[in-house]
C-alpha cells in the first residue's frame, strides 16, 4: 500500500515539474518574428521609374488625439475626425472653390512624413499619400492592411490617398501588370480587404488605382487595363465603399502615347492624375505630353491632381532648382485652375531608386525650403484647418 501511494505521489510531481519547465520556456523564449512587410518588385532592365523603398517594420498605432475621435461615417461619405471643409461631394466633383489641395507623400513610414510636418508646421498637408501592392506577396495581404490602417490613422486630420498596383516580376526581373487577374476575379478577396480599410477611414478617401498605368515599369496590357479599372471600382460599390474619390493616373514621356486608348471611361474615373517630374520641363516633349493630358482632361470635364512630384534628377541642395523646376511647376498649378491639387515625393530618392540617376528632393534641410513656403501660405492652397 505504502508503494502505491509512494508511486502516485511520485508521478504528480513529475507532472507539476514538467508543466512548470513548459511555463518557463513559454514565458522566457523569445518573440516570434514579425511577418515580412511589404516589398516591392525591382524595375525592369533599362527602365526609368524609381522602385518603391525598401521595407520597414510597420509602426505601432497611435489612437487619435482625443478632442478629434473618429466619428462614424455620415451620408454623405465624409466624416471628420479633422476638420475637412469639403463634402464628399465637392471633393469628388472638384467644387473646391478655387482652392488647391496640398499633399505630401509617400508614407513608407510615418517618421518620413513627421518630417515634412515638421518642415512647414504653419502649412500642413491636407492629405497624405501611401501604396499597396497587391500583385505580389498575396500572403501577406493581411500585414500589408494592417500596416496601412496603422500609419494613416496616425493622421486623423489628413485625406487619405491610396495607391493600389496589381504588378509583380518574374525571375527574369521583368514586371507583368496582373490586369488580366483583376478582371478574372483572382484579386477578389484582397480587393474586398482593401474595401473594408477604405471604408474604416471614415473619411474621403482618394483612391489611385494601377498608378502610372503607361509605364514599362508596370507591365499593364491594354486589352485588360481599361476593363480592370471599372472592374475594382464595381467591386468597391458592391463592398459598401461610399467614401472613395477614383482616380486615373499617367505618366507623360518624351514619346507620344495614346492613353485614351487605355481610358476606363468617365462613369469609373473621378478624377485624372499626372505626375510630374524633372524632365516635364526639361524636356520639351514631355512637356508637351503633359499640356496635352491636362487639355484631355479639361475637355472630358474631370479635375486634375498631381500624386507624385519633384525635381528628380536635379536635387534640391542648390538654389538654383527653385527656377529650374519649382517656379515652372507652380506657375502650371497656378495657371491651370482645372489642377485641384498636388502632392510632392518629399524623398531622397538615391535611396529609393535604382541606378537611373535621381536625387534627394527633400525640402526640410533644402536652400529652398523658405521658398516652398511663401508659395503655400498663398490663399489658393488648402492646408490642414
Amino acid at each position: 500500500m505504502k508503494k502505491g501511494i509512494f508511486g502516485f505521489v511520485f508521478v504528480v510531481a513529475i507532472l507539476i515539474a514538467g508543466v512548470g519547465v513548459a511555463f518557463f520556456i513559454q514565458k522566457f523564449s523569445a518573440p516570434s518574428e514579425v511577418a515580412r512587410p511589404l516589398t516591392a518588385p525591382p524595375p525592369p532592365p533599362g527602365g526609368n521609374r524609381p522602385i518603391p523603398p525598401p521595407s520597414t517594420t510597420p509602426p505601432s498605432q497611435t489612437p487619435p488625439p482625443s478632442t478629434g475621435g473618429i466619428a462614424p461615417p455620415p451620408q454623405n461619405g465624409n466624416t471628420s475626425p479633422g476638420n475637412f471643409i469639403y463634402s464628399f461631394n465637392e471633393l469628388k466633383s472638384g467644387s473646391l472653390n478655387g482652392k488647391v489641395i496640398h499633399c505630401s507623400g509617400p508614407l513608407f513610414t510615418p517618421a518620413h512624413h513627421d518630417a515634412y510636418l515638421a518642415a512647414f508646421p504653419t502649412t500642413k498637408s491636407y492629405m497624405v499619400r501611401a501604396d499597396i501592392n497587391i500583385g505580389i506577396g498575396r500572403s501577406l495581404i493581411d500585414k500589408k492592411v494592417e500596416n496601412l490602417a496603422a500609419v494613416f490613422g496616425k493622421y486623423p486630420h489628413e485625406l487619405p490617398l491610396l495607391s493600389i498596383l496589381y504588378t509583380m516580376s518574374l525571375q527574369s526581373k521583368t514586371v507583368v501588370g496582373q490586369d488580366k487577374e483583376i478582371t478574372e476575379g483572382k484579386f477578389d478577396a484582397d480587393l474586398k480587404k482593401i474595401a473594408a480599410l477604405i471604408q474604416s477611414f471614415h473619411r474621403t478617401t482618394f483612391v489611385r488605382l494601377a498608378q502610372e498605368f503607361n509605364g514599362s515599369w508596370n507591365g499593364y496590357h491594354q486589352v485588360y487595363f481599361a476593363n480592370a479599372f471599372p472592374s475594382i471600382v464595381n467591386l468597391f460599390k458592391e463592398q459598401g465603399v461610399t467614401n472613395a474619390v477614383y482616380m486615373w493616373n499617367y505618366m507623360p514621356q518624351a514619346q507620344p502615347f495614346p492613353y485614351l486608348d487605355w481610358y476606363p471611361g468617365d462613369d469609373a474615373v473621378d478624377w485624372w492624375s499626372v505626375d510630374v517630374f524633372a524632365e516635364h520641363f526639361k524636356q520639351p516633349a514631355a512637356n508637351a505630353e503633359l499640356k496635352k493630358f491636362l487639355a484631355d482632361a479639361k475637355a472630358h470635364g474631370k479635375p486634375v491632381i498631381i500624386p507624385e512630384s519633384g525635381p528628380s534628377t536635379l536635387g534640391t541642395t542648390d538654389i538654383s532648382v527653385w527656377d529650374a523646376w519649382f517656379k515652372p511647376y507652380f506657375e502650371l498649378i497656378n495657371a491651370d485652375t482645372n489642377i485641384k491639387g498636388f502632392c510632392y515625393s518629399n524623398e531622397d530618392f538615391t535611396k529609393t531608386t535604382s541606378g537611373i540617376g535621381w536625387k534627394d528632393v527633400e525640402l526640410q534641410n533644402s536652400p529652398v525650403k523658405p521658398l516652398y513656403q511663401a508659395e503655400l501660405v498663398k490663399p489658393q492652397y488648402l492646408n490642414q484647418q
